[in-house]
C-alpha cells in the first residue's frame, strides 16, 4: 500500500465519515482511510455515488452486484471485489455465482440470461472501452433502457472506484471474511 491509513482524522466531517461507516460496515475501509481522508473534498462525491447506488436503480441488487464483483475482477482491484462479495454475502444472494465469475463464459450455465448479457457488456467495455451493437442489442432484448442506463452507470462508478484504489495499491480489508463468519452458513448456497 502506497498510503499509509490516517487512523484518527482530525476534521469532524472525516470523523463523522468513519464512525457511519465503521457502523454500517462493521470496519473503517482502507480508501476512507487512506484516499478520502487526504482529500475530504471527495467525500460529497463519495455520499452521492453510495446514495444513487442504494435507492434510486431500476435494475436488482443481483444484476448490480454481478457489475461491481465482474468489473472489480477484470480490473484486479482487490478491495472493490472484497467489499462487493461481502454484500452479495450479506444481501443473502448465493456466493457460488460470483465466485465463478472468472469463468462464466466457459460455464454459463449459472447465469440466466440476463445476467449473461450483463457480463457480456462488463467484458466487452474492460476489452474494448467500448460496447459492442452485438453487445448492446443483446442487452436491449432483457432490459429497458433506464435499466441499460443504471447497467452502463454502475460500470462506469465501478471503473472509478477500480481507478481510485489501484494506483495506491490498496488490498482487500478482509470484508467478504468478515461477512462469512458472520453470516449462516448458506451464504455459499448457489443462487
Amino acid at each position: 500500500m502506497r498510503l499509509t491509513p490516517i487512523e484518527s482524522p482530525t476534521s469532524p466531517l472525516l470523523w463523522l465519515a468513519y464512525k457511519l461507516t465503521e457502523r454500517g460496515i462493521g470496519t473503517v475501509i482502507t480508501p476512507l482511510k487512506t484516499i478520502y481522508a487526504r482529500k475530504p473534498a471527495l467525500l460529497p462525491l463519495l455520499d452521492k455515488v453510495t446514495r444513487y447506488q442504494s435507492s434510486t436503480l431500476t435494475i436488482d441488487s443481483n444484476i448490480k452486484l454481478l457489475i461491481k464483483a465482474y468489473g472489480s475482477l477484470l480490473n484486479g482491484c482487490d478491495f472493490c471485489h472484497d467489499i462487493a462479495l461481502a454484500e452479495v454475502i450479506r444481501n443473502k444472494l448465493g456466493e457460488e455465482k460470483f465466485l465463478r465469475l472468472g469463468q462464466w463464459a466457459q460455464d454459463p450455465q449459472h447465469y440466466s440470461p440476463e445476467e449473461q448479457a450483463v457480463l457480456s457488456f462488463v467484458l466487452d467495455y474492460h476489452q474494448h472501452h467500448a460496447t459492442s451493437d452485438v453487445v448492446y442489442d443483446t442487452l436491449c432484448q432483457h432490459f429497458s433502457e433506464t435499466q441499460i442506463i443504471d447497467i452502463v452507470s454502475i460500470n462506469a462508478i465501478e471503473q472509478y472506484y477500480n481507478a481510485m484504489n489501484k494506483p495506491f495499491n490498496l488490498i482487500a480489508d478482509g470484508l467478504a471474511n468478515s461477512a462469512r463468519a458472520q453470516s449462516p452458513d448458506n451464504s455459499r448456497l448457489p443462487a
